[in-house]
């Protein structure tokens, strides 16, 4: 069998804990703060927004800048397989949605959560790098490409199905370009792009 010391004092090993580290500690402090009063609903809110916008934007950008993009083929099919799997998400959440008897809001938040949870650079990006290196994460990053698009129209449109409220798709649209946690990560993949299709250099440090 393996060698167990071997594993635990592997670098492969180092970067897991490390990165996990990353992930977990802050959530855990956080829940800590939250139970002690530290931290009211809407200061967690904006620090999750600058999370998204100063953090995650920044590594799409760098990802999408650095991506191989010579064969298009492969970069489409990836965001496509997640597309997919998202799909096939909801066949899911309707199935046991309907077995735990939800009510239509109980339903489009199941739904919702079935479609797009745990949809970002966490745990699942951490490995892909670990295993992968930097290619590992600029897949990672690929992969989410999709849920843009997706969810400003299959997510706004069980939004609409089973929200009470009247959730009009230009309201949704000028949402998009106005607030700047969804505005941001895509204009972070749009530059990216751009700077990678004109071959732009990544300096050293980056």
């Amino acid at each position: 069998g393996m060698n167990l010391n071997a594993i635990l004092y592997s670098e492969e090993f180092s970067k897991f804990i490390v990165f996990s580290a990353i992930v977990y500690l802050p959530l855990f402090f956080g829940w800590i703060a939250r139970k002690r009063n530290y931290l009211d609903e809407k200061l967690s809110g904006s620090l999750t927004k600058w999370t998204i916008i100063s953090m995650e934007s920044p590594i799409i950008l760098f990802c999408f800048w650095g991506l191989d993009i010579s064969d298009l083929s492969k970069v489409f099919v990836v965001p496509l397989i997640a597309a997919l799997i998202s799909s096939f998400c909801i066949l899911y959440g309707l199935f046991f949605s309907q077995r735990h008897g939800h009510d239509p809001l109980e339903k489009g938040a199941y739904l919702g959560c079935a479609c797009f949870s745990n949809v970002g650079i966490t745990m699942g990006s951490f490995l892909a790098f670990l295993m992968l290196g930097e290619r590992g994460l600029r897949f990672a990053i690929l992969y989410l490409a999709y849920f843009v698009p997706f969810f400003f129209t299959i997510g706004f449109a069980m939004a609409r199905r089973y929200s009470t409220e009247d959730v009009s798709l230009i309201s949704n649209i000028k949402s998009f370009f106005t607030d700047p946690v969804s505005f941001i990560p895509n204009l972070a993949v749009i530059i990216g792009l751009i700077l990678n299709i004109y071959q732009v250099e990544q300096s050293p440090i980056i």
